[in-house]
């Protein structure tokens, strides 16, 4: 992961896209237009028919926009972060139980602001995924994030 796309601040919803990238097909990858464009993820994956497979949310989205997206792809992933992220999840978590296939996933306040703390407009961070850990790993520092399973309703989580 280098650099700063040109219209995001860096922190920890432009670093969390480095995770949910990590392990993706060769084809099919790709940004979404999420932050713009409610129609859109952050970040998902099409097979080579333009069917959506894997629809990831970074942040605390509305409840209505997993629901939707999981009649549309076939795994959604959100990875919630911040100080909201434990009661944005406490005051979905009922309406998105009914959610087939979504998978949730929460990385604590304090690591979230870890993470916040590795980015600048030149960084260059390596992003390695391994069970349930996260690493992310740059010129002065290497952080090890775990974050908690809130609900895991998809094949590969």
């Amino acid at each position: 992961l280098q650099g700063k796309p040109a219209g995001f601040g860096p922190g920890p919803k432009l670093l969390w896209r480095a995770p949910a990238h990590a392990g993706a097909p060769p084809f099919g990858d790709r940004l979404g237009r999420g932050l713009s464009d409610q129609e859109e993820p952050d970040l998902w994956q099409k097979d080579l028919t333009g069917s959506i497979v894997h629809w990831i949310d970074v942040g605390q989205p509305d409840e209505r926009r997993l629901l939707r997206a999981s009649g549309k792809a076939e795994r959604v992933t959100v990875y919630a972060y911040g100080r909201g992220a434990q009661m944005w999840w406490e005051a979905n978590a009922g309406r998105l139980a009914r959610a087939r296939s979504l998978a949730v996933w929460r990385l604590p306040a304090e690591e979230s602001l870890a993470l916040a703390k590795l980015a600048d407009r030149t960084m260059q961070l390596q992003c390695t995924v391994q069970e349930d850990q996260v690493w992310f790993s740059g010129p002065a520092q290497t952080l090890a994030l775990k974050p908690a399973c809130l609900q895991s309703r998809n094949p590969a989580g």
